[in-house]
């Protein structure tokens, strides 16, 4: 798994679609509710839209939004997540807002650990982190 940061509007997936195979499938979370299944080399992109979208629902705590992206990479060892850096700027003054940047920061902590590769995309150009 390898996993793709930066701000809006960077270059994320075209830096993706660029630099690595073309995807059997580029699952969109601000669109797409489940997961995808299936096997082959997917892009996970907007991952941090997804997490929102979770958080809003009361059946997924954060617990259990962590396990599900945690557990469907380590099934899809060759996927690509992509996922907007949300927590710099002004803190929001609104709770679920400021729950949805920490809970996504953790999770993106959490793959970073796990990952093969963590590349940050600024102006259209990686860096790097690990």
């Amino acid at each position: 798994m390898r996993l793709i940061i930066g701000g809006y509007a960077q270059g994320k997936l075209d830096y993706v679609l660029e630099k690595y195979k073309d995807p059997v499938l580029i699952w969109d979370g601000m669109k797409d509710e489940e997961l995808p299944t299936g096997d082959g080399y997917m892009v996970l992109h907007n991952l941090h839209s997804w997490i929102g979208k979770k958080l809003a629902d009361a059946n997924f705590s954060p617990d259990r939004i962590t396990e599900m992206i945690l557990t469907w990479t380590r099934e899809h060892t060759d996927c690509i997540v992509i996922c907007n850096e949300i927590g710099s700027g002004v803190v929001p003054v609104d709770a679920d807002e400021r729950a949805w940047r920490e809970v996504t920061g953790r999770i993106c902590t959490a793959l970073a650990k796990e990952a093969e590769s963590v590349e940050r995309i600024v102006c259209g150009l990686a860096q790097r982190l690990g």
